[in-house]
């Protein structure tokens, strides 16, 4: 499967058909995915965003993480924990930088593993910064706090994972 020519209703479908499990721990590799049902310019995208954002680091217990920026430094701390998905309300690991990064604080991403070690992301943008006003994680506050912003796949060694 190569997920940067799956459109948006596929991702949708694989995402919802995801599960929870263990949350990995370790350095991933990530693709981005700006345009779902677009190949030829979501692989020119994904090589671009290589450049910037190179996949998540968990730490060993599973409650952060750090994003791999710029290929060589790791930033963007943010807290992960279960909780429910804006998508669907079912359980998804949850990736929430409004209490550990100024820059991210409006980003929130949520993901789940759809097969061993790969797990697929949804990352939103908050309409308003978190601690503001009350934001609930729920899909119906989806529609009111956040905006989709972009897919991103994540491969973890087996190692991390086992």
């Amino acid at each position: 499967m190569n997920i940067l020519e799956q459109s948006r209703t596929e991702l949708d479908a694989l995402y919802a058909q995801g599960s929870v499990g263990q949350i990995p721990t370790g350095s991933s590799q990530g693709t981005a995915v700006f345009f779902p049902g677009l190949p030829i310019l979501n692989k020119a995208m994904a090589r671009v965003a290589k450049a910037f954002w190179a996949g998540k680091v968990i730490a060993t217990d599973g409650a952060s993480l750090t994003n791999k920026v710029l290929t060589a430094f790791q930033g963007f701390k943010a807290e992960v924990y279960r909780g429910p998905s804006w998508y669907d309300g079912k359980e998804s690991i949850i990736i929430d930088y409004s209490k550990t990064s100024f820059s991210c604080q409006r980003v929130r991403d949520e993901m789940r593993e759809i097969e061993p070690g790969r797990f697929l992301g949804r990352a939103y943008i908050r309409k308003q910064a978190a601690g503001k006003e009350a934001i609930s994680d729920s899909p119906e506050a989806l529609q009111r706090n956040g905006v989709l912003a972009v897919y991103f796949y994540l491969k973890f060694p087996k190692a991390a994972n086992a």
